[in-house]
């Protein structure tokens, strides 16, 4: 017994030593690029003084071997890519150093990924001190640019309404006088507490000086509108034709609206129906009934804009209905197919051959050893899926981005074959849609380390 007492009391004394850092930093130079597990005692990094390695906290450092989503983090930063699977992991987990890192670096990245996003974290509860970041955002745009930017961040559902603050003045004042008055409308109708905290803001908007007569008759009928003054008579020469058609939608009638909408240009009546989420079902039926003469462009106007915003299965039947009848070719007509492909109903599958050749040809042939991958009008087989190295060098990366959106569930070990062929947002994009892939099975470890750890260590000398 005295011999186990002598040996705890020495295991006592041992521990209490400050470690070597001298073989500390030895043990980090040899294993900082291959495995966070070669460590043995991580915690004696910190107590030398390491407090980052390979440009993560030692905290990090250490996860980075399991949580794929952390350790792709600075990655992405350093290609200036903010992926919406990255933002949401970093929310999730009140990451504010790695948002305002990745945040710093939005002058650098490209319109499309400024745009995703501002949209992504617009209406996001963020601290407060987040707000001058998102503006900062919002200031690289061009004057033009301000204008689209901001419309695409016109609320479209309660909670983004809800969300509304008078730190958003910055965009409302790009938004047209229709989403300007409608969106007073709901929030008077829907929170009318916010509504009258907001007042003051609500008034020197909307009664701001302006240079035609239609916005004083505008008023007027948004004040019926707020007033639930369903008898007017809008002034159909001055009154703004979008804000005259949905008071006709709102109070029902439906005669009226349906004359309006299908005597003016179609933007008047695509205007009213992006508040769709907003509406009754009586009025939704009504909107969906309205025998508009669409033409394709309409179609991808719809689906890119909102298209995908609303989940209700009468407006998805209502708008592939559209697109079939317009023969769409969503690979070719729309910006992110795969994300509206995804509210495609069971009944229009059997129309892929049109509406998404690639999709067709891929799940015509998943159950094949050898499946095809269609990219205009040609057919490329990859060995075994998603071995592709026997095609031609020049062709490789295109099929990849090909077969990307459409692909079955991969395994990590197969994803890490495919990465050398994909851009950094297209890796995130696989990382969403296989949610399994976030955290590295133990048994994968080894190669996810020795792929994604030089990376890092390669970013912390640059």
């Amino acid at each position: 017994m005295r011999f186990i007492g002598l040996l705890v009391c020495l295991c006592h004394i041992v521990w209490a030593m400050s470690p070597d850092c001298d073989i500390i930093k030895k043990e980090l130079e040899l294993y900082q690029s291959v495995s966070p597990s070669g460590f043995v005692f991580p915690a004696d990094l910190r107590a030398c003084g390491i407090v980052k390695v390979n440009g993560l906290s030692t905290d990090d450092y250490i996860q980075s071997e399991s949580d794929a989503i952390l350790a792709l983090i600075p990655l992405a930063i350093s290609k200036h890519v903010a992926h919406p699977l990255l933002l949401d992991y970093m929310l999730e987990n009140k990451r504010w150093d790695l948002l305002i890192s990745t945040l710093d670096t939005m002058r650098h990245a490209t319109p499309f990924i400024r745009i995703q996003t501002l949209q992504h974290l617009f209406y996001k509860p963020l601290p407060p001190f987040m707000d001058s970041e998102l503006k900062e955002i919002f200031n690289f745009f061009s004057p033009a640019e301000k204008i689209t930017m901001a419309q695409q961040l016109i609320p479209g559902d309660k909670g983004t309404l809800r969300a509304f603050k008078r730190r958003h003045a910055h965009v409302y004042k790009f938004w047209p006088l229709f989403d300007q008055m409608v969106l007073a409308y709901h929030a008077r109708i829907l929170f009318p507490n916010k509504f009258d905290s907001l007042v003051e803001f609500w008034d020197k908007q909307l009664l701001a000086p302006r240079d035609t007569n239609a916005h004083q008759a505008s008023f007027q009928l948004l004040n019926h509108l707020l007033n639930g003054n369903g008898k007017a008579s809008p002034d159909d020469n001055a009154v703004n034709a979008s804000l005259q058609g949905y008071y006709f939608v709102a109070f029902n009638r439906f005669d009226e609206a349906k004359a309006l909408f299908l005597s003016s240009d179609t933007a008047v009546f695509f205007n009213v129906i992006r508040y769709f989420n907003f509406f009754k079902q009586e009025q939704q039926d009504f909107l969906l009934s309205v025998p508009i003469n669409w033409t394709i462009s309409d179609v991808q106007y719809v689906m890119d804009t909102f298209g995908n915003k609303i989940q209700d299965e009468r407006f998805s039947n209502w708008i592939w209905s559209a697109a079939k009848k317009q023969s769409l070719n969503c690979d070719e007509g729309l910006a992110r197919p795969y994300d509206i492909l995804t509210t495609l109903p069971k009944q229009f599958r059997g129309d892929l051959t049109t509406l998404s050749p690639i999709t067709d040809g891929i799940q015509r042939n998943k159950k094949k050893v050898s499946p095809y991958f269609y990219k205009k009008g040609l057919l490329f087989r990859s060995s075994e899926y998603p071995s592709f190295e026997s095609l031609p060098p020049k062709t490789k990366d295109q099929v990849v981005a090909t077969m990307l959106p459409h692909m079955r569930p991969i395994s990590l070990g197969q994803w890490v074959k495919m990465a050398p062929h994909l851009t950094m947002h297209q890796h995130l994009d696989v990382f969403e849609h296989f949610p399994y892939l976030h955290k590295v099975p133990t048994k994968n470890r080894a190669a996810w380390n020795r792929y994604v750890q030089p990376k890092l260590a390669r970013l912390n000398t640059q």
